[in-house]
């Protein structure tokens, strides 16, 4: 890889992890009793309209393309999003946030069992120190519905993350994304 190319991955990751925090913040500056789906809702519109640039990128000849696995990602992609709001709602922004970094790990046992990749000894140390960190931020005499919650999101990032390796190889990220949140918003509407 080039420098350039990783610079413009840094920045990217940079950007998006940013973009991620302001949604955290917002999220914790809702009202106790703020309707979820409402939130998942405007997520979902405003995830559209940035993607909206990107319509070159989708192939509109096979929109469709996979679909029923879109639609399962989809809406397991809605489902870490309730699980999100519920832990960012009810939890420290720190320990919630410190929490959802479980889903690398996820993807790494997830990829052992629906894929059959081995795991190293450093990855396998790596899982277990991983898990062992999160045991220690959630302190498991403390385990509530929330921390549930943020471990439930986790997971559904980790699972969507993996299922990509399933969608059509030929459709581009923007497509993916784009599918994704449309499948996502007419259900976030109907609630």
């Amino acid at each position: 890889m080039s420098g350039k190319t990783i610079n413009s991955a840094i920045m990217l990751l940079v950007i998006g992890n940013a973009l991620a925090l302001v949604s955290d913040v917002f999220i914790k500056i809702l009202d106790q009793g703020a309707p979820i789906f409402q939130f998942a809702f405007m997520r979902c519109v405003i995830t559209l309209a940035l993607l909206v640039p990107l319509w070159r990128q989708l192939d509109s000849r096979r929109f469709f393309e996979g679909g029923r696995l879109h639609f399962i990602r989809a809406h397991i992609h809605l489902i870490g999003i309730l699980c999100m709001v519920v832990a960012l709602a009810s939890l420290p922004l720190a320990t919630a946030n410190a929490v959802f970094y479980a889903a690398p790990i996820l993807v790494m046992i997830l990829s052992v069992l629906f894929f059959g990749e081995r795991m190293t000894a450093l990855s396998l140390t790596a899982v277990i120190s991983g898990f062992a960190g999160i045991l220690v931020i959630l302190r498991p005499v403390d385990v509530s519905w929330a921390a549930l919650a943020a471990l439930g999101s986790a997971a559904s990032l980790a699972l969507n993350a993996v299922l990509v390796r399933k969608l059509p190889a030929k459709q581009s990220t923007a497509h993916k994304l784009f599918l994704n949140y449309l499948m996502i918003t007419p259900i976030c509407l109907a609630f």
